[in-house]
């Protein structure tokens, strides 16, 4: 059991490189990670907290898809698709990664633990709505792009030690 739990969990995390968050399977009484509520109750509390913590996360999933399509379509700023951007910045990607933003600040992660990881999560998320903010004002103003694509590789250095420390938490307490 628990080696399933920590399959599915690590099944999660690889995918959070494109998508910091887990798709909702809601179906058949499971959690967004595959597992039943009879197999929750046979897991420990460690690995409980963390199931519950995922569950937490699942909403925030549509938020961030969309704003990081929107971002991606562009991958270089072009004096052909420079309106676009803008446009893509401002009425994709920036309203939606604030509600990223929002909603990775509002949840409480169910221990002490998880919580120091999510604030990693926070403070990424944070930093990366600043470099889209950043990019916005670079594209509109041709203005250099560095110090927005500094400040999203600040928040992606985040992101990656958050997914970094979640391994660490399930190998920790799947063993």
């Amino acid at each position: 059991m628990k080696k399933r739990l920590s399959l599915l969990l690590m099944a999660f995390i690889l995918l959070m490189p494109t998508t910091i968050f887990a798709a909702p399977d809601n179906t058949n009484n499971t959690s967004s990670a595959g597992v039943t509520a009879k197999d929750e109750e046979a897991l420990p509390q460690k690995l409980q907290d963390l199931q519950a913590y995922a569950d937490m996360l699942t909403p925030i999933e549509a938020y961030e898809t969309t704003a990081l399509k929107a971002y991606q379509k562009y991958p270089m700023v072009t004096t052909s698709n420079r309106k676009d951007v803008y446009s893509s910045l401002t009425n994709a990607v920036i309203p939606n990664y604030k509600k990223v933003v929002t909603m990775v600040s509002k949840v409480k992660a169910p221990n002490a633990e998880l919580q120091s990881i999510h604030n990693l999560m926070i403070k990424g998320s944070q930093l990366q709505l600043e470099g889209f903010t950043l990019l916005k004002e670079a594209v509109y103003k041709k203005k250099s792009l560095a110090p927005a694509n500094n400040k999203l590789e600040a928040g992606r250095k985040l992101v990656n030690q958050y997914t970094v420390k979640i391994n660490e938490y399930v190998d920790k307490y799947s063993n």
